[in-house]
Order: C-alpha cells, then sequence, then structure tokens
C-alpha cells in the first residue's frame, strides 16, 4: 500500500508539475503579457489589451497544462498613451497588487487591488512629461517607487509622492534622457537604477548612448553614478548584483557584445565576461537565478532572428551550459516579457507574438528543467533518434537503449529540481542507470551527443 501511495503521489508530481507547453490566447483582441505567477491551481498572467470596448488590464488563470481556468478583463475610462505597451505589475509582502498604466505624455495611473483582484485604490499621478513608467519596485518600507525617464518617485500606501527626484546629465553636464530598464533595492535600502542614457538635442535623441548605473539613498539622494559598457537588467545575489546585457550600437550589425557583470554594493565591478557563445543577432535580458545557482538569460532577436527565442544557461561566471532555441514561424516577431523558475525546476515564460497581420497575442511557454518543451522527451534534430527508457517505474535500475549508437553521448541525470545527480557514457547502443541510494520520486534525463538525441522523465518507486 505504502508503495502504491508512493507511486500515487510520484504520478501526481509528474502531471501536475512537470507539464511543458507553448500556448498562445488569441482570445483577448490584441493583448500583451506583462508578467507570469504561480497559483496553487497552475499559473496566473497579467497584461494588458486593447478590443472594440476599449483598453483594459487582464488576469488570466491558467491551470498546470496552461489551459484557461478564469479570464478577467478590467477596463479603463482611456486610451493607454503607449498603446499596448505591457502595463507594470508587482505585488507587496501580503499579496496586493499594483498596476501602473502610462495614460498620456505627462502621468501614469496607479491601480491598488487586493490579493482576490477587487480593485482598492486608484489614481492618476505626474510623470513629468515624459511619455512612459519603464520600472518600479515595491520597498521593504511598504512604498513604490517608479522611474518615469528621468524621474524617480516614492509613493506612499495613499500614492501620494513623498520625494520626487530628476537626476541625468552626468554625461559631460549635457541634456540628455534616460530610458531605465531595471531597478532594484538592496537590503540596505539603496535603490539602483539601471539605465540607457541618449544625447537630447532639440528635444531629439540620438546617438552616442550612454549606459548608467545610478545608486539613490532611501530618501532620493543621488549617491553614484557610474557609466559601464553595456545596457543591462539584473538580479541580487548573495553579496553582489549580478547583470547581463548587450553593447548596442543601432547600426546595420546592432548588437556588438553580450556581456556578463558582477558589481558589489558599491556598484563597483568584480567580474566582466564577454559571452561571446551568444550570437551576435541577438541580445540578452531576463536574467534568472535556478535551483542550481546557475544562471539562466535569454536572447532576443533583431530583423529576421525576431522569429526566435533563445534560452541560456551559464555558470554564475559566465561559462556557457547549454543552450535552447524557441522558432515561431506563423508569427513576425516574439517577445519574452518574463521569467521564472517553476518549483519542478523548470522554467516558465510570459511571452507576445505579433502576427503579419499585426495582431498581437498574448503566450506561455513552460520548460523543464533542461529547458525542454516536449513533454514525451523528443526534440526535432539531426538525428531523430529513437530511444527505449524502462523499466519506468524503476526500482534498482533504468535501461536506455538507443536505436543505434551514436558518437560522444552521455546521458545527465538530474532530480526535479534540475540537480544534477550523474552523468553516464553511452558508449554503445545500450546503458543501465543503478538507483542504488536514488530515492523515489520524479526524476529528468537528458541524452546528447554532437546533437540534442532526447529527454524525459521517469520515476523511480522503492
Amino acid at each position: 500500500m505504502k508503495n502504491l501511495l508512493t507511486l500515487f503521489f510520484c504520478i501526481i508530481s509528474f502531471v501536475a508539475f512537470s507539464q511543458s507547453f507553448i500556448k498562445s490566447y488569441s482570445f483577448f483582441g490584441n493583448a500583451e503579457a506583462a508578467r507570469v505567477d504561480f497559483e496553487e491551481t497552475g499559473y496566473r498572467m497579467i497584461g494588458s489589451g486593447r478590443d472594440i470596448s476599449g483598453d483594459f488590464v487582464f488576469v488570466l488563470h491558467l491551470d498546470f497544462f496552461g489551459d484557461t481556468i478564469k479570464t478577467r478583463k478590467m477596463y479603463f475610462d482611456f486610451q493607454f498613451f503607449h498603446g499596448l505597451y505591457p502595463c507594470l505589475e508587482i505585488t507587496d509582502h501580503v499579496g496586493n497588487h499594483y498596476i501602473v498604466i502610462s495614460r498620456s505624455s505627462d502621468s501614469a495611473l496607479v491601480v491598488k487591488y487586493s490579493s482576490e483582484w477587487q480593485e482598492l485604490r486608484r489614481k492618476s499621478i505626474p510623470t513629468f512629461d515624459t511619455y512612459q513608467t519603464y520600472a518600479i519596485t515595491h520597498t521593504a518600507d511598504n512604498h513604490l517607487v517608479l522611474v518615469c525617464g528621468n524621474d524617480l518617485l516614492k509613493l506612499d500606501t495613499d500614492f501620494n509622492i513623498i520625494w520626487h527626484k530628476q537626476y541625468g546629465g552626468e554625461t559631460n553636464g549635457t541634456e540628455s534622457k534616460s530610458k531605465p530598464y531595471s531597478i532594484l533595492e538592496a537590503e540596505s535600502g539603496d535603490l539602483f537604477v539601471y539605465s540607457l542614457d541618449y544625447l537630447l538635442v532639440a528635444h531629439f535623441e540620438y546617438p552616442p548612448h550612454f549606459p548608467y548605473l545610478r545608486i539613490f539613498s532611501t530618501d532620493g539622494i543621488l549617491r553614484d553614478s557610474i557609466m559601464t559598457e553595456q545596457r543591462y537588467e539584473c538580479l541580487p545575489y548573495e553579496d553582489r548584483f549580478i547583470c547581463v546585457g548587450s553593447y548596442l550600437n543601432f547600426s546595420n550589425v546592432p548588437v556588438t557584445g553580450n556581456y556578463l557583470m558582477h558589481h558589489d554594493l558599491n556598484g563597483a565591478q568584480v567580474l566582466v565576461k564577454n559571452l561571446a557563445y551568444v550570437d551576435s543577432n541577438y541580445y540578452v535580458h531576463r536574467p534568472v537565478i535556478n535551483h542550481e545557482s546557475n544562471l539562466i538569460f535569454l536572447g532576443t532577436g533583431y530583423a529576421d532572428s525576431y522569429k526566435s527565442i533563445y534560452m541560456h544557461a551559464a555558470s554564475i561566471a559566465g561559462d556557457s551550459l547549454w543552450s535552447r532555441q524557441f522558432s515561431f514561424s506563423d508569427f513576425f516577431r516574439s517577445w519574452v516579457t518574463n521569467i521564472k523558475v517553476a518549483p519542478d525546476g523548470g522554467y516558465l515564460f510570459s511571452t507576445y507574438h505579433e502576427a503579419n497581420d499585426n495582431q498581437v497575442f498574448p503566450g506561455l511557454i513552460k520548460t523543464d528543467a533542461m529547458g525542454n518543451i516536449s513533454a514525451v522527451g523528443f526534440e526535432e534534430s539531426e538525428i531523430n533518434q529513437k530511444v527505449r527508457v524502462y523499466p519506468n517505474p524503476a526500482a534498482e535500475y533504468v535501461v536506455f537503449e538507443l536505436e543505434k549508437p551514436i558518437q560522444n553521448a552521455s546521458i545527465t541525470l538530474t532530480d526535479i529540481a534540475g540537480r544534477q545527480l550523474n552523468t553516464i557514457p553511452l558508449t554503445g547502443a545500450k546503458a543501465t542507470w543503478q538507483t542504488s541510494g536514488i530515492p523515489s520520486g520524479v526524476y529528468l534525463y537528458r541524452i546528447e551527443g554532437t546533437v540534442t538525441v532526447t529527454s524525459g522523465k521517469l520515476v523511480i518507486l522503492k
């Protein structure tokens, strides 16, 4: 009976938490996803859109297969100033949701919802002659901080402005316009704002472009302004911040380098690495740390590369581990807006896809811990190799049997959180994994040679 119960829970875990898929949702009209999160019943996606009734923010509740459970649209009595640019959304420490929507060239609407998406408060706030609110964060002292171009605003819980600070013009004292990419709060309360500055001549933006890291105190005082070499998006890691970004020159070859940077809490660079293994048609963004403390980031392309999204895994020091490509030939371009690490070690992306008729659809991608999509495990490759994995469920051993041997093949085995358990050389057409010391549960395998052969999941039951 105990073994049967263990098998039952393994299967439930296998089905409920280990699904991988690519989905798009066309029933919204024109809409983009902005953020995705986990719920007890599956996933929650938030975004904005426009249909014949007007402009709206949507909340889409999905099951673990990516299928729709419930949809909610919240309409507003004005048109979004910046069209379908995704709204900004953040959740505070007690589950309240805050949405910021750019509504004109000098104002934005801030709306607070309960954890059950009941509207609690809304207010229009000035954004000081900028067409967009670029980034938001919720601080440890229960306030919101908004970055609107060259303006930094801190708001109380009633959306009153506590302080407003302007910055910019550090480059030879010239007038510049800042387009921030992210804002982070350190444990000290300091605010780290990462942006790309443009020179302004008669109110028009001109190259060159100057990437900056600016550090503000909790009172909004600019403590430091550091020019960097790249456009960065960052995340905290131990006693430092880890950033990935691209040097953009906006010419015929838009990306001339993709980089990883570590800096300490004073802004000093402690590591800069050229990610030469990333195709120069792609720039890197959306970094996260997975359960193995490795770095995952995405590559989004230009021109013909708009139809593909790359996913890269690297060590914290930037050494390449693996990469995956997701192609969307049916769309004009595809874009990832948010990425989360799933409890099963896989990855969850919110996306939008623009069709050739200019219609835009939100989407969702769920992969396993190795970045694979197919739940049955087979990928398209130069070798469409057939593999038998048996017994499954297994107790003492698992056999991996190929239809024919391949050169330099190996089997990588990980747990459901992505932690590597073993690597077995596959010198012939068959190999056996002895499971002594391996507890009951769901595990992942990946067989690779000169090209990927296959990957999948198996259950150990003892």
